[in-house]
């Protein structure tokens, strides 16, 4: 099984009517729509989305730089795939957006974790290093499966 994790921290600006999260991003407005995106392409392939999302105690909150009160929070969006042949595919639908994503704002990172490996993605240079990470994992996948195969031909 493969995961793919974006981690989050972002603040949310809280207004009178309002509050405006992703104030940090370039434009927030398409953080917002990518992780959209995302999450929306992954359920169309019928993949597990979960998302978790922490907030600081709100007696804490700071002040902006109108005075407003500014909360800190941290979300992570976990996308769960059984093989790396669908992570590939469904990868190469989002990468644009996730390129986007992490050019919106400096710092964001997104993280590739199997039972054994864990690959983090810190800038669009990165993404390169995903194809030879997923064929390194199902070439360990399947050296794991030619042993347990094995070990049931001895046994039998």
């Amino acid at each position: 099984m493969i995961e793919l994790n974006f981690e989050d921290n972002y603040s949310r600006h809280l207004t009178l009517d309002d509050y405006i999260e992703y104030p940090e991003d370039k434009d927030s407005h398409k953080s917002v729509e990518s992780m959209k995106f995302i999450t929306k392409r992954a359920e169309e392939i019928n993949l597990a989305v979960t998302r978790k999302s922490k907030s600081h105690d709100m007696t804490k909150l700071m002040p902006s730089c109108d005075g407003g009160p500014t909360s800190n929070l941290i979300e992570i969006i976990s996308i769960a795939f059984g093989s790396g042949g669908i992570f590939l595919t469904y990868f190469e639908i989002v990468k644009p957006i996730i390129i986007e994503w992490l050019k919106n704002r400096n710092g964001r990172s997104i993280k590739i974790k199997s039972e054994n490996k864990e690959l983090e993605i810190n800038g669009i240079k990165s993404l390169d290093e995903v194809l030879n990470f997923i064929k390194e994992l199902d070439k360990l996948e399947n050296q794991k499966l030619k042993k347990d195969s094995e070990q049931d031909n001895i046994t039998s």
